[in-house]
C-alpha cells in the first residue's frame, strides 16, 4: 500500500484564461477537497463577480483512467477570489466517494469556461502529492507503527546565548472573592416594556401609543415565522387576508440579469433556480436563464424557462425559449422560438426561427426563417434558411441547403445543400438528391391517388425555341415494354446510404412485390433516345451513378401522338393512290362494258 503524505498542494494552472492559486487542498467532511484559486484572464485582468463553470476531474496518474469527474460553479468575489469543493459538483463520471487513495496515484486535472458555458478550456494538470488523512483513512487501513530507533549519546552544552525579548503578557490571574453588597440605590422610574403576548409565538406592533399583540400579523414560534397565520407551515408562512399583493420585492436600480431578484439554492448553497425579470416585457426563470454580462437588461419581450435558456442573449428581442440550454448561444437574433432540450441550442445572429423538439436546429448559428418540429429536426443546419421541417429527424443532413420541405419522419435528403426541394412521407428522400426535384412517398408505396390528374402549365406564352422535331416511329419502335415485379428491399439498400435505416415493419410494407407491373427499363429508354437522336426529356438520369434512373411517363405522349400522325400521313398516301388505282380501273371497266354491248355481248 502506498504511503501518502498529507501536505499543501499547489496547482499552477495557465492557457488563454489561468487560475492563479492562493490555497490548498484540504480535507473537507465528510468527503471532499476544498479549491480556492483567483480567476484572472490571459492579460491577467482579474475575473471580478462572475460565475466561472469548473470541470474537475481525477486521473490515476497523468492523463490516465479518469477515476471521478464533475461539473460545477462558483462566484468570484471582487478580488476574483473562489472557493468550492471537489467532490460537491455535478458528478459526470465516477463516485467520489469510491476512490481507492490508498492504491492510486491521484491527479487533479481543472478546466473552466470563465463565461459560466461549458466551452471548457483546459488550466492543467497536478499531482496530489497529498490525500487528507479522512480520504485515505476511507479507503485503506493504517498500518502499524514502526519501531522507534535507540537515542544517541547526548552533547556537550553549547555557551549561554544573550537574553531574549520579553516574552508575551500572561493570562489573567483567577478573580477573587466578591466583596460586601452594597447599599440598595434609589428605585427608577417604571419603563414602557413590551406588553405580554396572550400565547406562544405573540408578536407585538406599536401603534403610535402603546404595544398591541396581535399573533395573525407577525407569528414567531421560534423556529417557524407566519405573517398573518399562527400555525406557520413553513419556515416563513404568508396567508393573504386581503385584495393585495401578498409579497412584493423591489429591485435594485441596477440590478442586471446577472444578480436575479431572486434565487432558490441547495442545502450547501449552490443556485437552483434564478426568477427575474429585467423590465414588463421580459420573463427569465431557470438557473441562468437570460443572463447576460455585458448589457443589462439583454434586450425586450424576451421569455427565457429553463436552465442557461437565453444564457448569453445580450441585443436579441421578441426570442422564446423554453427547455435546458434553448437558445443558449443567442446573442443579437430576435424573432426566434426554441422549445426543448437544446433546442436551438447554438444559434447567434439567426433571426425569426422556429424550432420545437429536442435537439431541434441545434448546431443552427444563421441561418434564417427555417421552421423545425420534431426532435433532431434539421439538427445539422448551420447557415440554410427558409427551410421547413415537419416529423422526427426530418432534414436531418441539411446544412446550408435552404428553401426545402420535409414532412414525414426521418424525411431527409443525403445531400446537405440541395435548393427548393419537397420530401413528403416516412423515409422519403433517399431518391431525390438534386435540387429543384419533389419526392412522394417511400418504396412502399402502391397506389397515388387524387380526384382529377395532375395538370402541368404549358401555355405557350412561357415557351421559348418552339420546334416541331418529335420523332415518332423511329423512337417508339425502338422501346422495348416489359413486365416485372419490383425489389423494393434492394431498393432501400440502393437509397438508405446517408445512415437512416428502415428497420421498422407494418403490415403490407413488401406488398408491391407482389405487384405484376408494366412498363419500360429506363437505361432501355435512353439507348432508344440516343439511337433516335431524340434529346428525351422522360428519362431522369441520376447525377451520381449509383443512385436510382427514373422515368416521366406522360412524356411518352408526344412521340406517340407523333407516330399516329406519320402512320396517319402514311395511310392518307397510301388511300389516295388507291383511290386513283380505283377510278383507273372503273373506267377500264366501262370501256370493256361498252365494247361488248356494242358487240352484242351481254
Amino acid at each position: 500500500m502506498k504511503k501518502l503524505q498529507f501536505s499543501a498542494v499547489t496547482i499552477l494552472l495557465s492557457l488563454a484564461y489561468c487560475l492563479m492559486p492562493v490555497a490548498s487542498l484540504f480535507s473537507q467532511a465528510p468527503q471532499g477537497l476544498n479549491y480556492q484559486a483567483v480567476a484572472r484572464n490571459s492579460a491577467g485582468t482579474i475575473l471580478a463577480n462572475q460565475t466561472v463553470t469548473i470541470r474537475f476531474s481525477i486521473t490515476d496518474d497523468f492523463d490516465g483512467t479518469v477515476l471521478y469527474s464533475e461539473i460545477t460553479s462558483a462566484n468570484t468575489n471582487q478580488f476574483g477570489l473562489m472557493t468550492t469543493v471537489v467532490g460537491n459538483g455535478l458528478p459526470v463520471s465516477g463516485v467520489f466517494a469510491d476512490i481507492d487513495w490508498a492504491n492510486v496515484t491521484p491527479w487533479l486535472k481543472v478546466e473552466m469556461d470563465p463565461s459560466g458555458g461549458s466551452s471548457f478550456v483546459d488550466m492543467g494538470t497536478s499531482p496530489l502529492t497529498s490525500v487528507p488523512y479522512a480520504l485515505f483513512a476511507a479507503s485503506g487501513n493504517q498500518g502499524p507503527q514502526g519501531i522507534p530507533g535507540e537515542r544517541g549519546p547526548e552533547g556537550p552544552a553549547g555557551p549561554q546565548g544573550d537574553d531574549g525579548p520579553a516574552g508575551p503578557q500572561g493570562d489573567q490571574g483567577e478573580q477573587g472573592p466578591a466583596g460586601p453588597q452594597g447599599i440598595q440605590g434609589i428605585q427608577g422610574p417604571a419603563g414602557s416594556g413590551l406588553a405580554n403576548g396572550d400565547s406562544a409565538g405573540d408578536t407585538p406592533y406599536w401603534n403610535g401609543s402603546s404595544w398591541i399583540t396581535n399573533n395573525s400579523n407577525i407569528f414567531n414560534n421560534g423556529g417557524d415565522v407566519g405573517i398573518n397565520i399562527s400555525s406557520p407551515a413553513g419556515k416563513l408562512h404568508i396567508k393573504g387576508s386581503a385584495n393585495t399583493s401578498q409579497l412584493v420585492i423591489d429591485a435594485n436600480a441596477a440590478q442586471d440579469n446577472n444578480n436575479p431578484l431572486l434565487r432558490l439554492r441547495n442545502a450547501n448553497g449552490n443556485d437552483l433556480m434564478w426568477i427575474h425579470s429585467p423590465d414588463t416585457s421580459s420573463t427569465f426563470i431557470g438557473l441562468m436563464a437570460g443572463r447576460v454580462s455585458d448589457i443589462p437588461g439583454g434586450g425586450v419581450n424576451n421569455t427565457f424557462l429553463g436552465a442557461k435558456s437565453g444564457f448569453s442573449n445580450t441585443t436579441g428581442n421578441r426570442n422564446t425559449g423554453v427547455g435546458l440550454w434553448s437558445l443558449h448561444n443567442n446573442t443579437t437574433a430576435g424573432g426566434g422560438t426554441a422549445v426543448g432540450f437544446r433546442s436551438l441550442a447554438a444559434n447567434t445572429v439567426g433571426f425569426f426561427n422556429t424550432s420545437v423538439g429536442m435537439d431541434a436546429m441545434i448546431k443552427n448559428t444563421d441561418g434564417t426563417g427555417n421552421t423545425a418540429i420534431g426532435k433532431d429536426a434539421l439538427a445539422q443546419n448551420s447557415g440554410g434558411h427558409s427551410n421547413t421541417a415537419l416529423g422526427l429527424g426530418t432534414m436531418f443532413s441539411n446544412t446550408t441547403g435552404s428553401r426545402n420541405v420535409a414532412v414525414g419522419s426521418n424525411a431527409a435528403f443525403t445531400n446537405g445543400t440541395l435548393e427548393n426541394t419537397v420530401c413528403i412521407g416516412y423515409l422519403t428522400g433517399g431518391m431525390v438528391n438534386a435540387s429543384n426535384r419533389i419526392e412522394i412517398g417511400n418504396a412502399s408505396i402502391t397506389t397515388i391517388a387524387g380526384q382529377v390528374g395532375f395538370s402541368t402549365y404549358s401555355d405557350a406564352r412561357i415557351k421559348d425555341n418552339i420546334r416541331e422535331d418529335v420523332p415518332g416511329l423511329d423512337f417508339i419502335t425502338r422501346l422495348h415494354p416489359v413486365s416485372y415485379n419490383l425489389n423494393i428491399h434492394r431498393q432501400n439498400a440502393m437509397v438508405m446510404k446517408n445512415g437512416k435505416m428502415d428497420d421498422q415493419d407494418w403490415v403490407g410494407k413488401y406488398d408491391i412485390e407482389n405487384i405484376r407491373m408494366s412498363g419500360f427499363l429506363a437505361q432501355d429508354v435512353e439507348q432508344a433516345a440516343h439511337d433516335a437522336g431524340y434529346d428525351f426529356s422522360g428519362v431522369q438520369k441520376p447525377a451520381d451513378p449509383n443512385e436510382l434512373y427514373s422515368l416521366r411517363y406522360s412524356d411518352f405522349v408526344m412521340p406517340l401522338v407523333k407516330s399516329v400522325q406519320e402512320l396517319n400521313d402514311e395511310l392518307k398516301s397510301e388511300v389516295t393512290q388507291l383511290k386513283q388505282e380505283n377510278a383507273g380501273l372503273l373506267q377500264r371497266i366501262e370501256q370493256i362494258e361498252a365494247l361488248l354491248k356494242k358487240n352484242g355481248i351481254q
